[in-house]
């Protein structure tokens, strides 16, 4: 029977942009800055489109001058409308596996346990303990559980593949909750 209280594991690039691209969905900091960063881009589109016609209306700049503002006040807008869209999927994951290619305490293999204390974790870069009220929330997917730090950086990726089965990762995670609730007070 495997002990629920320490696993071994790797993370890879695409466990990070996995990571990422749920953090980015679900992190309320991050969810205003898109909002923010979409409406920015929709205004600046909607004002390149006003200079386009006044460009060509009172200033006589000729139509080359107002297509170019015309079309630039079009991705503007496209890019602020399907920011949501395109930056979740594609964009973000891309990224993040180009920034976390190289090796860092995240990816790579670990030893993880967890105790009254908090998580130990050691790995290719050496070894990290966090105690429990360091850890700001837990998000899960269907393949992972994440443990979030107070700055909403990942502390650990926890893999569903990392066990045997369901029923030892799910005692893993209500393990830990335990701790973290008892804990963390």
């Amino acid at each position: 029977m495997e002990n629920k209280s320490e696993i071994q594991y790797q993370i890879d690039e695409n466990d990070l942009a996995t990571f990422y691209v749920y953090n980015s969905q679900h992190n309320p900091k991050l969810k205003w800055f898109r909002i923010i960063f979409s409406r920015v881009l929709i205004g600046f589109g909607i004002l390149l489109f006003i200079m386009a016609i006044l460009g060509e209306l009172l200033f006589d700049e000729g139509l080359s001058f107002a297509i170019i503002l015309g079309i630039l006040g079009l991705y503007c807008l496209l890019i602020g409308i399907f920011s949501f869209k395109i930056s979740n999927k594609f964009l973000l994951n891309k990224i993040y596996k180009r920034m976390y290619a190289k090796p860092n305490r995240i990816s790579g293999k670990h030893r993880l346990s967890i105790n009254s204390e908090g998580i130990t974790d050691i790995n290719e870069v050496g070894q990290n303990i966090t105690h429990w009220n360091g850890i700001n929330w837990f998000a899960r997917t269907d393949k992972y559980r994440f443990l979030v730090g107070s700055d909403n950086t990942v502390i650990n990726i926890v893999p569903k593949r990392a066990f045997d089965n369901e029923t030892n990762f799910s005692q893993f995670v209500e393990t830990a909750k335990a701790y973290y609730e008892n804990e963390a007070k």
